[in-house]
């Protein structure tokens, strides 16, 4: 994971994210995340549209056109790079 000072948005990188709230991101697959638990999550492209809202454990971006995206649970925002 690295980290922004200057926006104070952090990117996911490693295969797992553990933020101080005990809640983890798992990089399943290229692109492809889970959960530990259910939560309601929101993926959000650059331009601030939503692109997915769901309350699941599971989701993916594979369907997404290249770019960069920002994944807003439990008060909280992660960039995430689909390639």
């Amino acid at each position: 994971m690295t980290h922004n000072p200057r926006t104070g948005i952090q990117t996911i990188t490693a295969l797992e994210y553990k933020p101080k709230n005990g809640r983890i991101i798992n990089k399943t697959g290229e692109n492809s995340y889970s959960f530990q638990t259910k939560t309601a999550f929101e993926i959000i492209n650059i331009t601030g549209q939503v692109q997915l809202k769901n309350t699941s454990n599971l989701f993916s971006i594979a369907n997404f056109p290249s770019g960069i995206y920002f994944i807003k649970f439990e008060n909280q925002i992660k960039r995430i790079i689909k390639y």
